[in-house]
């Protein structure tokens, strides 16, 4: 069965916020503010109490590229994939002790059920074991911001698969020939 594809950050995000059971929130300028935020999407750190998770793409290499051509009833068909590691960043920050006090439950939600369906539907997986939590809190200075960052990787799969015209049913048969 073919997997949709989607940015596996965009899944990490979606499975956060619903394992955390985090909710959207407008800010006093009538703004809808996502508890979390993918980086470089020019926000402001949310100054009211909640929590709020930050992730942020370090790296990716490709692993795997294949690209198969199959017969099908609609004409030739050609499949191209792509296996990738990314390198991601969490921050989980707040004005007040939820980052500290909640951080551990972003962990355990790489690991919960919802994420194993997403994952399944996404064909992505989530490294069971990410880093260490570090305590970045100083960072922001004197705003005392309570913040912690981590990293894991993920591996994903992106497909693309598209019909060919049909002129490449019409090659030759291959000849090989060998010197010896």
């Amino acid at each position: 069965m073919d997997s949709p594809t989607r940015e596996p950050i965009l899944v990490l995000a979606d499975i956060i916020k619903t394992e955390l059971e985090l909710e959207d929130t407008v800010d006093l300028k009538g703004n809808t503010i996502s508890p979390v935020l993918i980086y470089n999407q020019k926000y402001d750190i949310p100054t009211l109490k909640g929590l709020y998770i930050v992730l942020l793409y370090m790296g990716n290499k490709a692993i795997g590229n294949n690209n198969y051509v199959e017969d099908t009833e609609g004409g030739m068909q050609e499949t191209q994939e792509l296996a990738m590691t990314s390198l991601i960043q969490i921050d989980v920050m707040s004005q007040n002790t939820e980052a500290r006090t909640r951080k551990d439950e972003v962990v355990m939600a790489l690991r919960s059920i919802y994420a194993q369906q997403k994952m399944d539907e996404y064909g992505m997986r989530i490294a069971s074991i990410p880093a260490t939590w570090l305590d970045a809190s100083d960072i922001e200075g004197t705003a005392i911001l309570n913040r912690f960052v981590m990293t894991l990787t993920i591996f994903s799969i992106s497909r693309k698969i598209k019909v060919l015209d049909s002129y490449y049913t019409e090659f030759k048969p291959v000849e090989v020939h060998v010197n010896e």
